[in-house]
């Protein structure tokens, strides 16, 4: 099976068709005109899918479209209020519409599911990659599985059976290796990391007091740990912190230290078996550890969540008949996309019937 990230083909494709466009600024919202960049986003994007069923049919099976269904929340903030926080904002302050952008999409996307072979699939409070990890989990001890997705939370799958991934930005395959060790390395390094892109931080992250913030605490005899300081409200550390009034060299409140902690200090770690040892120097690393490990790794995807998935992927499959060849090629006409109808894998079209006939 193919397994597509299509939140991360949607974004990227996007980007291009802009890039290619240069569509025009509306003087009234600061945005661009989605009708300019629309219909080739959709093209790029179509043409993508097909092209990895093409190259890959050696899989002989299914393409799967996974999304993201976080309309209604997302079970990573239960554990992390800030994941993924200014994402909304961004996309507010982006001159992309983003608004008329999904709109769009979503007509898209509902005839990719209503009219095509393709298996659309995606559970409510969940991610495109947790719908791909925990379908991967499922199958790949059966069949193999080919991931495409730029997004290296998924190489982890790779533990699971017969998994590849590979990335449609950087046109490479993704593995352990090639982010620098084995699966051993990449999930602990991931784990202690975070993910700067989902805005998951690395678990030394406010974990200790700059040298001058303590001396400005205990001269004030203001007893905080940065454990007992991290539960404040927000509000409540604001008011600590505007009363301090010294600069690091960025020019920003010198609250925090930043420990060095990289790949190679890591790797160092693990070699040494000093890893545990390490979590256990500040009451807040384990902590912080645990927390990213229910973030960043498929055993903790939940459980409800997880039999969704399969589920969803299960009962996705269809058979194509003559009104849905017809729609889909109406579609396909009425948005510019014509020229798809001669490049369509065979599977779109329903027994014995031939787009001219249509």
């Amino acid at each position: 099976m193919i397994l597509v990230d299509f939140s991360g083909f949607l974004f990227q494709n996007i980007f291009g068709a802009i890039n290619a466009v240069n569509p025009k600024v509306n003087e009234e919202t600061g945005k661009y005109n989605a009708k300019d960049f629309m219909p080739v986003a959709r093209a790029f994007i179509l043409s993508a899918i097909i092209k990895a069923q093409e190259e890959y049919s050696v899989l002989k099976g299914d393409v799967c479209i996974c999304l993201d269904n976080t309309r209604n929340g997302n079970w990573r903030k239960e554990f992390l209020s800030s994941y993924k926080g200014s994402r909304k904002e961004g996309r507010e302050q982006s001159e992309i519409p983003f608004d008329e952008v999904f709109e769009d999409i979503n007509e898209f996307v509902e005839q990719l599911r209503e009219n095509t072979p393709w298996r659309v699939v995606d559970v409510p409070r969940a991610e495109a990659d947790d719908v791909i990890l925990c379908i991967a989990k499922h199958f790949a001890k059966k069949e193999p599985v080919m991931i495409l997705s730029s997004d290296k939370d998924m190489i982890q799958a790779q533990k699971h059976g017969d998994v590849v991934q590979f990335s449609p930005l950087t046109k490479k395959w993704l593995t352990p290796e090639s982010k620098g060790g084995d699966m051993n390395f990449w999930l602990t390094e991931h784990v202690i990391l975070g993910d700067d892109a989902d805005e998951v931080p690395r678990i030394t992250f406010h974990t200790e007091f700059s040298h001058n913030f303590a001396k400005y605490l205990k001269e004030n005899n203001l007893n905080y740990t940065p454990k007992t300081f991290n539960n404040l409200i927000p509000e409540e550390q604001l008011l600590i912190i505007d009363n301090y009034n010294v600069l690091d060299k960025r020019g920003n409140k010198d609250v925090w230290k930043n420990p060095r902690l990289g790949p190679t200090t890591i790797q160092k770690m693990i070699e040494n078996g000093t890893i545990e040892e390490w979590l256990d120097s500040n009451e807040l690393y384990r902590e912080n550890y645990e927390r990213n490990k229910r973030l960043v790794l498929d055993d903790y995807i939940p459980e409800d969540i997880y039999n969704s998935a399969v589920a969803n992927y299960l009962n996705s499959k269809k058979s194509i008949n003559k009104d849905n060849t017809i729609q889909f090629k109406e579609y396909l006409k009425t948005h510019g996309l014509e020229r798809f109808s001669l490049n369509l894998p065979l599977n779109f079209i329903a027994s014995g019937l031939d787009w001219d006939d249509l």
